[in-house]
């Protein structure tokens, strides 16, 4: 094989190895949610909404970095929304969890009330958590 074909052979199986995107972004930890816009769907929205207006992120997050957990809260759009580190996110070193079912293609009233409750919650939790932070950031 020539020099140049394997040069550039190395190059595409080096490329295809690396990671597609941050690997401290996930989804938040729990079950997936129904089929986008179907009624099961609406109705999880609901849930999710009543869970986060029961807790409070001051005091979640305070939990957090008791046990030394630093990580954040996202929502989904075009653009990762990581409330606190807009565009600075991809540096952030710990591990960031992304609300499921946040859009910002709204699906209707109660996708948009949930969006902006996780928005509320996620910014209130993550300016505690910044707040905390080790001066190195670790």
């Amino acid at each position: 094989m020539p020099k140049r074909s394997a040069t550039v052979l190395q190059l595409i199986l080096a490329l295809s190895c690396a990671p597609a995107g941050p690997r401290n972004v996930q989804p938040m930890p729990g079950a997936e949610p129904p089929k986008w816009g179907s009624a099961a769907w609406h109705d999880y929205l609901i849930r999710q909404m009543d869970s986060l207006r029961s807790r409070d992120p001051v005091a979640d997050a305070k939990s957090a970095v008791a046990r030394r957990d630093f990580h954040l809260l996202a929502l989904s759009g075009y653009a990762l929304n990581v409330p606190g580190l807009e565009r600075e996110w991809p540096k952030y070193p710990h591990q960031i969890y992304v609300f499921r079912a946040t859009s910002d293609a709204l699906e209707g009233e109660d996708h948009m009330r949930y969006t902006g409750i996780a928005y509320d919650y996620a910014k209130a939790y993550n300016a505690y958590v910044l707040g905390q932070l080790p001066r190195n950031g670790h």
